[in-house]
């Protein structure tokens, strides 16, 4: 089980459009964790169009963005597949992990939104799942989990679009 600390995001609407207020991504790692993502790829369940997942390469790490929506989200599966798996680049000590909810409206996309740990891509471990929709969520795990894959998933149930803005995966 995990202990989840949620930083708390105001939203505000202004001329009849909703706005979230969102936290900067964090500057660097916990103290004593490393930054896991740095070297990791990103696969996704399914694209709903290239051109809205063009700035995948930065939902790991910083960088300048340059598609449509790269204020919004990086990533937008369809709605058949959505989830995203994120592979580092060896099995590590999984301790704390930070996940951005797109920025804009529909944030409820993220319903229920589960994260699962592999070392196989086969057999997964549920190790949290979103009790409510946030702009962003902190899970800090009491025990490191070890694994090479990370899945952040949507339930079956959902049949919604995934889209998130920033992973960061801290560990040993």
């Amino acid at each position: 089980m995990s202990m989840i600390k949620s930083m708390v995001l105001g939203s505000f609407l202004m001329m009849g459009l909703s706005f979230c207020v969102s936290a900067e991504v964090p500057a660097a790692p916990p103290a004593g964790l490393k930054d896991l993502g740095a070297d990791a790829t990103v696969e996704l369940g399914s694209s709903a169009d290239d051109r809205w997942n063009v700035d995948i390469g930065f939902l790991l790490k910083d960088g300048e963005r340059t598609g449509q929506y790269k204020d919004q989200f990086v990533i937008h599966t369809k709605n058949d597949e959505p989830w995203v798996i994120v592979t580092l680049k060896s099995p590590a000590d999984i301790k704390t992990i930070y996940i951005q909810n797109r920025t804009s409206e529909p944030q409820d996309r993220a319903k229920g939104l589960i994260v699962s740990v592999s070392n196989d891509k086969k057999t997964w471990k549920e190790i949290w799942k979103a009790a409510d929709v946030q702009a962003e969520w902190t899970i800090d795990l009491k025990t490191p989990e070890k694994a090479l894959y990370i899945k952040f998933e949507l339930p079956r149930s959902a049949a919604s679009f995934l889209h998130l803005n920033n992973i960061r995966i801290y560990g040993n």
